[in-house]
């Protein structure tokens, strides 16, 4: 199976190309659709299948159809992570210019537009949250988040759309995975899980343990505030600066202004062991 979008179509003739990702593209004739649609346009996208037309040694589609049907979203959602340049605004002509044959769209984006703009809010709702993972990785649902706020706000009202984005972003904070709720409190993305993103949330404890591999200077500005801030400060830094023989003097110099969410006592004990090991280096 393929899903591709329509490179351009003669409606008269009943011919025309399909482009997919990495600059593929198929012979595509009236006759490969399993349901003829009234009019093909450039842009349409497309779900289908590919065979080698051995006679003219070119790869043909067949058993294609117009990607609308709620159930065709997982073709959507499986480009998450792939290259999906499509190149639209080629010509018929075999030549085109540098400046044309430069310039794509992506195939995702212009596929969850076409699957959108005619749907009911029920529908959409239904049809993303379903697709919804929480063991995805944290890029696939940062990706899938910014895909359907796009093409949502594209296809519908802004005021209806945003009622039903925060409903969707609820959902996926009912759902949330450790890991994804880490990389939202990271990436202060809160309206993803259904907050205020004006404002800092404090997450478990236990999770910043979890991840405390990915928290720097920066995260610990915001923890250092939270009620759970004092014990984690004082069991995160040390952690750090026990590490520090192994470190250059470069890496021991950027462990300095980490003393700082440490108490006076524990400060009393690190500051000097910091500065003997600079001074040596």
């Amino acid at each position: 199976m393929f899903i591709g979008a329509i490179q351009w179509f003669d409606n008269s003739k009943g011919f025309g190309l399909l482009c997919l990702p990495e600059k593929q593209t198929l012979f595509l004739h009236i006759r490969g659709f399993v349901k003829r649609p009234l009019v093909i346009q450039a842009g349409d996208v497309v779900v289908g299948a590919m065979r080698k037309d051995n006679n003219k040694d070119r790869m043909v589609a067949y058993d294609c159809r117009i990607l609308e049907d709620i159930h065709d979203w997982k073709y959507v959602v499986g480009l998450l992570g792939k290259a999906d340049l499509v190149y639209l605004n080629q010509s018929q002509s075999k030549t085109t210019t540098p400046k044309t044959a430069a310039s794509g769209e992506h195939l995702m984006g212009l596929a969850a537009y076409q699957m959108m703009r005619n749907k009911k809010e029920e529908e959409l709702y239904t049809m993303i949250t379903s697709a919804f993972r929480s063991d995805w990785s944290a890029a696939y649902f940062m990706d899938y988040a910014d895909l359907i706020a796009k093409a949502l706000r594209k296809s519908g009202k802004h005021e209806q759309v945003e009622v039903l984005l925060k409903n969707i972003y609820r959902y996926f904070g009912e759902r949330v995975s450790s890991h994804l709720l880490f990389a939202v409190w990271k990436a202060q993305k809160f309206y993803l899980i259904g907050y205020d993103e004006a404002e800092d949330y404090e997450i478990p404890e236990e999770i910043l343990n979890s991840y405390a591999t990915e928290i720097g200077l920066a995260e610990l500005k915001r923890i250092r505030y939270y009620e759970c801030g004092p014990s984690f400060c004082a069991s995160f830094v040390p952690a750090l600066l026990e590490n520090m023989d192994s470190l250059s003097r470069t890496e021991m110099e950027e462990l300095s202004p980490f003393l700082e969410f440490l108490s006076n006592e524990d400060k009393a004990t690190w500051q000097p062991h910091l500065a003997r090991k600079l001074n040596f280096g």
